[in-house]
């Protein structure tokens, strides 16, 4: 979602995969590889 319709109003993205840690590390290492950046708490 782009910002400002966002809640935090911050450009946001919401991935879902499946469980398998394997599929999940490598879409996140892809993503960050990407220019993406983790949330923060």
């Amino acid at each position: 979602m782009l910002a400002p319709r966002s809640y935090t109003r911050e450009d946001v993205v919401e991935l879902q995969c499946h469980g398998n840690e394997v599929c999940l590390r490598r879409v996140l290492r892809t993503c960050l590889e990407a220019g993406a950046t983790l949330a923060q708490p």
